[in-house]
């Protein structure tokens, strides 16, 4: 965005320059990085359309649900797929995982607290298998595609 800022308008996101969708963006990569890149063009129409702010919100909601996730959730390897899944499944499916997991923690935790803060791996088994079924059920595969 740096240096499409300094040959184009000044603009702070790239849907509000005269020239978008420009060659950058005409087609999905189809290699990611360290995050993926499968919704670029989608979130960029988002905010487009919904508007900087309304976006704005949903992805502080995303990171709240990522956080969550990861404080609670993390067995000390699934940081990269609460990423993946943050980045990559609906907000009403990342609300129904954590709501699921709520439930479960409630359910365990009634009865005794100490025993629920003992149960990291039970809360990632759990974590992963809903974002499991509704990345299979949304059709969304929770993987970096990688070049070659």
């Amino acid at each position: 965005m740096i240096t499409c800022d300094n040959r184009h308008d000044r603009v702070e996101y790239c849907f509000q320059c005269s020239a978008y969708p420009c060659q950058r963006f005409a087609a999905p990569s189809d290699t990611d990085s360290f995050i993926s890149y499968r919704n670029v063009i989608a979130d960029l129409e988002r905010a487009r359309v919904g508007g900087i702010e309304a976006y704005r919100a949903k992805l502080d909601e995303r990171v709240d649900i990522l956080e969550f996730l990861i404080a609670n959730c993390n067995d000390g390897r699934r940081k990269g797929m609460f990423c993946l899944a943050a980045n990559l499944l609906s907000l009403d499916d990342l609300r129904a995982v954590t709501e699921r997991i709520r439930q479960a923690d409630a359910v365990a935790g009634a009865a005794d607290a100490l025993a629920r803060g003992a149960t990291v791996e039970a809360r990632a088994a759990l974590a992963v298998a809903l974002i499991e079924e509704r990345a299979t059920r949304a059709n969304v595969e929770l993987r970096l595609r990688r070049k070659g």
